[in-house]
C-alpha cells in the first residue's frame, strides 16, 4: 500500500539581521587574525609592536616611492628634504571625519542587530552624543567626496546582503554563504584597495604652489626645501628642479579647485543659502 506523501516543509524565512551577524563575524575573524595573529588572541604579541612602531616610516617610505614614480633622482630629492611627521599628520588627518563617520555606521548597523537579537536599545545617551559629534564632525571637516565613495561602498556591501537574502529564499544556502564570505573580503578589499588609490592618486604633503622665476611663471609645483641659496621644488610631471632663491621673485599658494565635490557639507549649504538670498534680494528689486 502507497504510503501517503508527506506534505513539503515550509522554509525557514531567513532574518536579514542574520544575514548581517553571519557578515560581520567573517569580517571580524579576517580581522582578527590579520591583526592579532593565530598564537595571540589577549594581547599584541612582541612582533605586533615592532611593527606597530615602525607603521610612521613604513607608511613614508610606501607614500615617498609612490610619488617619485620610480624616478630615482626624485626619490633621493624627496627623501633628502623628508618630514615624516608632516607626510603623516597631512595623509592621515583628511581622513579621520571619514573615519569617524563609517564608525558611526558600523557601531549603527551593530545595535540594529542586537536589538532585533536580544532587544537593546538603539539610542543610548552615549550613543546619541557619539552621533550628534560624529555629524557635526563630518558636516564641517569631511568633504562631500568622500560621502559620495562611502554611499557606494555601502550600496556594494547592501547589494551582497540583499544576493544572499535572496538565495536563502531560494533555497541555495550553500551559494548563500559564498556571496557572504565575498561580503567580508569586499568590506576588507575595498577599504585597502581605496588606501592604495589614495597613496597613488593624492597630491604630495606640502602645499601646491605658483612661482614666478626669471620672469618665467611655473604653475603648479611643490616647494621641497629653500634657503638662502637655493629652492628645489618639484613640478606636476614629478621632476625636482632646482634654482638660485634670489631668482624666484613671487610665491603663491594655489588654493582647491573650488567644486562641491571638494567642500565640506556645511560649506555647500552656505554657498546654496547665499545663492538664495541674493536670487530673493535680485528678485525684490
Amino acid at each position: 500500500m502507497d504510503q501517503p506523501q508527506q506534505p513539503p516543509m515550509a522554509q525557514p524565512v531567513p532574518d536579514p539581521s542574520a544575514l548581517l551577524g553571519a557578515v560581520g563575524a567573517g569580517i571580524g575573524q579576517a580581522l582578527a587574525s590579520s591583526v592579532m595573529g593565530k598564537k595571540s588572541h589577549g594581547m599584541l604579541s612582541e612582533g605586533s609592536i615592532w611593527l606597530w612602531g615602525l607603521a610612521p616610516v613604513l607608511f613614508a617610505a610606501l607614500r615617498v616611492l609612490m610619488v617619485s614614480r620610480g624616478d630615482s633622482e626624485t626619490l633621493r630629492a624627496l627623501v633628502q628634504n623628508l618630514n615624516v611627521t608632516a607626510l603623516v599628520l597631512s595623509t592621515l588627518l583628511p581622513l579621520a571625519p571619514l573615519a569617524a563617520f563609517w564608525a558611526m555606521l558600523i557601531v549603527l548597523v551593530v545595535k540594529i542587530i542586537a536589538r532585533r537579537q536580544e532587544s537593546s536599545k538603539i539610542m543610548t545617551p552615549p550613543f546619541v552624543l557619539f552621533l550628534v559629534f560624529t555629524m557635526s564632525f563630518a558636516c564641517f571637516a569631511m568633504p562631500l567626496r568622500y560621502l559620495v565613495y562611502s554611499a557606494g561602498f555601502f550600496a556594494v556591501i547592501a547589494l551582497f546582503v540583499a544576493c544572499a537574502f535572496i538565495l536563502h529564499r531560494m533555497s541555495m544556502a550553500s551559494a548563500a554563504k559564498y556571496v557572504q564570505k565575498g561580503a567580508a573580503v569586499w568590506v576588507l578589499g575595498i577599504p585597502l584597495a581605496a588606501i592604495v588609490s589614495l597613496f597613488a592618486q593624492s597630491g604630495m604633503w606640502v602645499p601646491k604652489e605658483r612661482i614666478v622665476a626669471r620672469n618665467i611663471e611655473v604653475s603648479p609645483v611643490y616647494v621641497l626645501s629653500s634657503d638662502e641659496r637655493w629652492t628645489s621644488y618639484m613640478n606636476d610631471k614629478h621632476k625636482v628642479h632646482l634654482v638660485p632663491t634670489p631668482d624666484i621673485a613671487r610665491r603663491e599658494a594655489i588654493g582647491s579647485s573650488g567644486s562641491w565635490m571638494d567642500k565640506s557639507g556645511w560649506e555647500n549649504g552656505s554657498d546654496i543659502w547665499s545663492g538664495l538670498l541674493g536670487w530673493v534680494r535680485k528678485d525684490c528689486h
